[in-house]
């Protein structure tokens, strides 16, 4: 029991360091993470108390943090889960405005980006294609 055990947390630690997804999953919960502990601060000490510049940094590298996550695609099943269930997260929402889908119409295409879980089931699928793909 205690060798399965172990070959299970072997396969588990290659597999989180070798899938760049859970690198960026981790980059995009600590920005994201730093600007919920900004707004707490400044909703304790009130807004005209608080400062804007250390939130406007935040602010940008959870932007920066978030594009790179939608970016990133991963290359396991198990980084592909751990992007889903991060995205489905209502603290990370704002991440979801990054996924850029392309729709066609009567009179041509666009690209749009929201924040639906609709957008996150189209990121996963194609995600998962790609793994497929590869394999």
């Amino acid at each position: 029991m205690a060798k399965a055990t172990e070959q299970a947390t072997t396969t588990v630690t290659t597999t989180v360091a070798s899938d760049p997804i859970f690198a960026a999953i981790e980059a995009h919960a600590k920005a994201s993470d730093e600007i919920w502990a900004l707004h707490e601060d400044s909703l304790a000490v009130g807004p005209e108390n608080a400062g804007h510049l250390p939130i406007e940094a935040a602010v940008a590298a959870e932007l920066d943090a978030a594009k790179a996550l939608i970016n990133t695609a991963p290359s396991t099943q198990m980084g592909l889960r751990a992007l889903e269930a991060h995205l489905r997260e209502d603290r990370h929402r704002q991440a979801r405005g990054f996924i850029a889908r392309t729709h066609a119409t009567e009179i041509g295409t666009y690209t749009s980006g929201d924040w639906s879980l609709e957008n996150v089931d189209w990121l996963i699928a194609k995600r998962a294609a790609e793994i497929d793909s590869a394999a």
